[in-house]
C-alpha cells in the first residue's frame, strides 16, 4: 500500500459502527489530536444512490469504474479521515435500507444526529424504474424532512449540502437544469430554518470535486493568510496562477490568480484530471510526484509542496527558468508548512 492510501481507511461495507470503533479506523491519533473535537459528517440518502461510491472516489483513491463492485452499506460505516495532515473528519456513511433508516430516527436518533457539523444528503436525479419514480421521490423528501427535524433538535448549527446525483444519466443539458431546479425547489420546501446548498453531481465528471471541495471548505479554518502568501509567491515567480491542492484527495485548498477565472469549475476540472492521472500511475505501480507541461503559450509546474499539499504553478513566460522556480518553491516550503499548521490549529 502506498503513502497516500495509508493515510485513509480502506472501505469495508460490512463494518458497522461498533466494529469501526473497535479497530479505531486504522488511524494513529496522537494525544493532542484526541483532545480535539472531530468534525462529524453524516452521509445520508436512500440505498443505491451512490454515497459509498463517491466516498471511495474522493477519499480512497478509487476510479469511478471500480466502484461498481462495492456492496451496499450495512447500518453505519464510520470512517475517520485525515485532511491537510491535522484535521480529522468523522464520516458516517449511513446505509439507506428502510430498516436502518427507521433506526436512525427512532432508537439511534440522538447518537446519529448529535454534534453534526455537516449533513450531506444524496438523491438520484432520475430513477431507473420510471414506474416507481413518483413514489421514490416522495420517500426521498420524507427521509430528508426527517433528517431536518432531527438536526433541528440535536444539531441546529449543522451545515446542509444536497447532492442531486447521477446527472450523467440525463443526456440533454436543458433537461438536466430543469430536473435540478425542480429537485432543489422541492428539497428547499422541506428545509425549514436551515439554508441548504445543492449540487448537480456525477462520479464521471468534475462536478463531484466541486461539491466536495465546498463541503470540506466549510469545515476548515480561515486560510486567508495562506492565500496572501500564495500571492507573494506568485509575484516572486512571475506566475499568473498558483493553486494548492490537498495531497491525497486533490481537492482545492486555496489559490491565487492575477486574472479573472472564467470557468467556475476550473479548479475541480484540474483536480479531476490530475486524480485520474495519479490513479493510472498507481495501477502501473508508479509513484506520482511531479509534472511539468510546456506549450507555446504557458508552462505548468506541479509538485509535492508541504507534507499535506501539492502546488501547481502556471506561468505564461514561453521560456521560464524552471530550476529557479523549483528553487523558489523549495525555499518557501518550510514557511508555508508553518503557516498551514498555524491556520489549521487556531
Amino acid at each position: 500500500m502506498n503513502e497516500e492510501e495509508n493515510n485513509f481507511n480502506s472501505i469495508n461495507n460490512n463494518n458497522n459502527m461498533n466494529n469501526n470503533n473497535n479497530n479505531n479506523d486504522n488511524i494513529n491519533i496522537n494525544s493532542e489530536q484526541k483532545n480535539k473535537k472531530l468534525s462529524k459528517i453524516l452521509l445520508m440518502g436512500k440505498c443505491g444512490v451512490g454515497k459509498t461510491s463517491m466516498r471511495s472516489i474522493i477519499f480512497a483513491n478509487q476510479a469511478p469504474k471500480d466502484t461498481f463492485v462495492l456492496g451496499y452499506t450495512s447500518e453505519v460505516a464510520e470512517t475517520r479521515l485525515k485532511f491537510m495532515g491535522n484535521l480529522i473528519f468523522n464520516l458516517l456513511d449511513c446505509g439507506g435500507q428502510e430498516q436502518f433508516m427507521k433506526q436512525y430516527f427512532e432508537t439511534k436518533r440522538e447518537s446519529i444526529f448529535s454534534k453534526v457539523g455537516v449533513l450531506i444528503f444524496v438523491v438520484e436525479a432520475v430513477k431507473t424504474e420510471k414506474k416507481l419514480e413518483k413514489q421514490d421521490n416522495i420517500e426521498d423528501l420524507t427521509y430528508f424532512e426527517n433528517c431536518i427535524n432531527a438536526l433541528n433538535e440535536f444539531s441546529p448549527d449543522a451545515k446542509i449540502f444536497v447532492l442531486i446525483h447521477k446527472m450523467d444519466l440525463i443526456k440533454e443539458q436543458n433537461k438536466q437544469k430543469e430536473i435540478f431546479e425542480m429537485k432543489k425547489k422541492e428539497l428547499e420546501s422541506k428545509s425549514k430554518n436551515f439554508e441548504i446548498k445543492c449540487f448537480a453531481t456525477s462520479i464521471w465528471e468534475s462536478s463531484l470535486y466541486k461539491a466536495w471541495t465546498e463541503i470540506v471548505a466549510s469545515l476548515t479554518h480561515n486560510l486567508s493568510s495562506i492565500q496572501e502568501s500564495l500571492k507573494n509567491y506568485a509575484i516572486a515567480c512571475n506566475a499568473e496562477e498558483v493553486i494548492l491542492f490537498e495531497k491525497n484527495t486533490f481537492l482545492l485548498t486555496c489559490s491565487y490568480s492575477n486574472k479573472k477565472i472564467q470557468d467556475e469549475q476550473r479548479f475541480e476540472k484540474i483536480s479531476h484530471i490530475i486524480k485520474k492521472f495519479k490513479l493510472s500511475c498507481m495501477t502501473m505501480s508508479s509513484n506520482f510526484k511531479s509534472m511539468i507541461i510546456q506549450t507555446r503559450n504557458f508552462t505548468t509546474y506541479l509538485d509535492k509542496f508541504t507534507k499535506s499539499t501539492y502546488i501547481m504553478v502556471i506561468i505564461s513566460d514561453k521560456s521560464p527558468n524552471l530550476e529557479l522556480l523549483k528553487l523558489n518553491t523549495k525555499l518557501c516550503r518550510k514557511k508555508f508548512e508553518e503557516k498551514l499548521e498555524y491556520s489549521l490549529n487556531n
